[in-house]
């Protein structure tokens, strides 16, 4: 998977929904900061 930051919210959906299991998160990227 390829993370397009300027979509990124930091929510962690993607990761909740990947099947494959292939996204993670172990803290909000630094462009998705105050973008929720």
């Amino acid at each position: 998977p390829v993370l397009d930051s300027a979509q990124c919210t930091g929510c962690g959906d993607c990761a909740a929904t990947c099947p494959a299991g292939a996204v993670t998160f172990e803290q909000p990227a630094p462009a998705a900061e105050g973008r929720a």
